[in-house]
């Protein structure tokens, strides 16, 4: 089996990230709509689907992380910002 280049592998993951990102808007636009007549569990169980996809998220900014060099890194923040 051939290994993925580090720019294949850092696409792969960045796709994942927009993918788990857009699952954190949908669970806390969720959770924003909730009233005081939302049952807990419903509050409990979509806060915990937040908190996975949130987990993810930052596992998955740790392997972006691991692929690049301290100033590729910097260079990839600063074009966020």
């Amino acid at each position: 089996m051939m290994t993925e280049e580090p720019h294949v592998k850092i696409h792969n993951l960045k796709r994942r990230t927009a993918r788990e990102m857009a699952n954190l808007t949908r669970f806390s636009t969720l959770l924003d709509t909730f009233e005081d007549s939302t049952s807990l569990d419903d509050f409990e169980q979509y806060r915990g689907r937040l908190q996975e996809t949130l987990d993810r998220l930052i596992s998955l900014d740790d392997a972006i992380k691991a692929l690049l060099s301290d100033d590729e890194y910097e260079e990839d923040i600063k074009a966020c910002e």
